[in-house]
């Protein structure tokens, strides 16, 4: 079974030099969708998915939310 929260909320910001930080409350649709951009990174111990800051990765993310 799919957990899907409607008023879930993907924050979307800067990270270190040249990176971008995902987060958002506990998903499955949405750890699948994020999983197939290409170069990310999960953070476990922050919670939080982090990749490089292109235009290309952050279309991607934008189409999977």
């Amino acid at each position: 079974m799919s957990q899907h929260n409607s008023n879930s909320v993907i924050k979307i910001s800067k990270f270190g030099q040249g990176g971008i930080a995902v987060s958002f409350s506990y998903n499955t649709d949405f750890v699948q969708k994020i999983k197939t951009v290409a170069g990310f990174k999960w953070h476990p111990d922050k919670k939080y998915w982090n990749f490089s800051n292109t235009n290309e990765t952050l279309e991607k993310i934008l189409k999977q939310a």
